[in-house]
């Protein structure tokens, strides 16, 4: 009697186990990606293809004009959502003359399409960080509307930060 009783108990819990582990959700490891290719010339020129040859030129004077007053670098920038970001504005003596880097670290640039600030926090940190470093251009006595902007070297990154100042209007 006892060892039926243990039995029926055991195969009870064991029918429990299996119910349990059908029923829980899964977690999953997404597949690892490899690294984006290292930026090139022609990356970094995508910014150019829908300009004007004057509004370059104009662009590479400027740069020329007012290169002494960068690099600018602004570590710790506090957003309202809790999201604390790093400023980054420069160039690099082999890019395009034309083009002004101006790079934000510390926040995700997945879910590109989702403008939803509720529903990505980010969107709201990257609008916070870009408008101060619109202020911090402008306080070195720079105009940021000057400026042909590229917004960093991994291709992820650089499309959704472009994507974001567009449909934002972030450059004003």
């Amino acid at each position: 009697m006892n060892k039926k009783f243990f039995i029926i108990a055991f195969s009870i819990s064991i029918f429990i186990l299996i119910l349990i582990l059908i029923i829980s959700p899964r977690k999953t490891t997404p597949p690892l990606s490899s690294p984006p290719p290292e930026p090139t010339t022609t990356q970094l020129r995508a910014e150019l293809t829908n300009l004007t040859e004057e509004k370059v030129k104009n662009a590479i004077n400027y740069r020329k004009l007012v290169q002494d007053r960068f690099p600018i670098y602004l570590k710790d920038f506090k957003t309202s959502v809790g999201i604390t970001t790093t400023i980054n504005i420069y160039s690099l003596s082999d890019d395009d003359p034309s083009l002004m880097r101006l790079e934000i670290y510390g926040l995700s640039y997945l879910h590109k399409d989702e403008l939803d600030p509720k529903k990505n926090p980010n969107i709201i940190a990257f609008a916070e960080s870009y408008a101060r470093a619109l202020s911090l251009i402008r306080e070195s006595g720079a105009d940021p509307t000057q400026f042909i902007f590229s917004y960093g070297d991994r291709t992820d990154i650089h499309t959704t930060a472009t994507y974001w100042v567009e449909q934002l209007d972030l450059l004003r």
